[in-house]
């Protein structure tokens, strides 16, 4: 049960740019979407920003949108092609979204309508500004169910009763935000932006890429923040972030052994590729170590909240670059997490790559395979033509 977010369209092919922006990272892609087919990746490019000794808001804003000028000259003078549509996708911390549960109960029955539910959920969006003024633009708005009187029901219009669940992701911006990346990409493309968030994007690839799988914990990892989602039964039912991801295990490592983030970094490369003397590695290793707990325990806090109402689904999906890729699988094995897992093994990690994606999004002759872009090209795909 949906909210369509976008207006139908009736051609058949389009021309699209989209432009996936990230904590640490901007990417951007002309895509060839299809209403009959996978989409076709025309151009692609990703511009990493630089990992500081500290982060500060402005500062960060201020780079992540010379970064999307840059992605965004790129694409236009290597496809030289004009987009019919172009698409913002954002993850932390420029967008945060959350997963909602609405209820309304009544010792007698009351009558459900549309307008009853819209009310609902206009109720909550208000209040979710209100609570943190910062965040005054909705991105995306997904109804992903209804319950009446305890049971899913398809369509609850016209119904009689004394229960009413809804539960609702939403994800949300600010008007600053938004505005500043508008202006910079009609600096580049004179047309209308649309935007959606990393984690409706994540969450409706991977239920529609796997027809035997149904849940799914999804954790996207970009450089500075770890976005979680779980699904079960197709369903999302779970949504949330935490401020911890590559360049901050990188930063804690640097401070831990005295260093600054780029001699760190190189030293963190040479540690997983042995290439470390037996004393540089023993000096290393419980820093690497220190740092690694603090990513598990966050992520272990989310999952204990979690567990109060639902069995944790074993299979994670996971989207990080390809240097990181190693290094947080082993991080969500080893036994770290053992305690939340039905049969106390490890977790089954998918990492979300060319070899699970490409049966579903296809690259134009000297197009290297970005995994994150071909993921959002693979939903662009499909909401395009919504």
């Amino acid at each position: 049960m949906c909210m369509n977010l976008f207006k139908t369209s009736k051609k058949q092919e389009e021309v699209v740019a989209f432009f996936d922006i990230g904590s640490g990272s901007v990417g951007g892609s002309i895509i060839l979407a299809s209403n009959k087919s996978a989409p076709t990746v025309l151009s692609s490019i990703r511009q990493n920003l630089k990992i500081k000794e500290d982060l500060k808001g402005e500062t960060a804003l201020k780079e992540m949108l010379s970064a999307l000028k840059e992605v965004a000259n790129y694409i236009q003078k290597d496809s030289k092609m004009v987009p019919d549509k172009v698409y913002a996708i954002l993850s932390s911390p420029w967008s945060f979204a959350s997963l909602k549960n609405i209820k309304r109960t009544s010792t007698t029955n009351f009558k459900v309508t549309e307008k009853f539910v819209n009310d609902l959920i206009q109720d909550e969006i208000e209040n979710k500004k209100k609570t943190n003024s910062a965040l005054d633009v909705l991105i995306d708005k997904r109804l992903v169910d209804i319950k009446v009187n305890g049971y899913e029901i398809e369509n609850p219009f016209g119904k009689q009763v004394r229960e009413l669940s809804i539960n609702l992701f939403i994800s949300m911006s600010s008007t600053y935000i938004i505005n500043a990346i508008e202006d910079t990409i009609m600096s580049t493309y004179h047309k209308n932006i649309k935007f959606t968030s990393q984690m409706f994007s994540d969450f409706m690839v991977v239920r529609d890429i796997f027809d035997n799988l149904n849940d799914f914990i999804i954790l996207n990892i970009d450089e500075e923040f770890t976005e979680v989602s779980i699904m079960q039964n197709d369903n999302l039912i779970h949504s949330s972030s935490f401020p911890y991801g590559k360049n901050t295990l990188i930063r804690k490592i640097a401070k831990n052994i005295g260093k600054n983030t780029i001699e760190a970094k190189s030293l963190i490369f040479a540690y997983y590729n042995s290439h470390l003397t037996d004393k540089q590695v023993n000096s290393l290793s419980s820093a690497i170590k220190s740092a690694n707990m603090e990513w598990i325990n966050s992520l272990k806090r989310i999952f204990t909240g979690v567990l109060t109402d639902m069995v944790l689904p074993e299979y994670i999906f996971m989207v990080t670059d390809d240097s990181s890729k190693e290094w947080f699988a082993n991080l969500t094995s080893m036994g770290n997490f053992s305690e939340f897992t039905t049969t106390k093994n490890d977790f089954n990690v998918i990492i979300g790559d060319s070899k699970i994606l490409k049966d579903f999004c296809s690259f134009a002759l000297n197009v290297l395979p970005d995994d994150n872009l071909t993921m959002q090209a693979i939903f662009i795909n499909k909401i395009n033509f919504l």
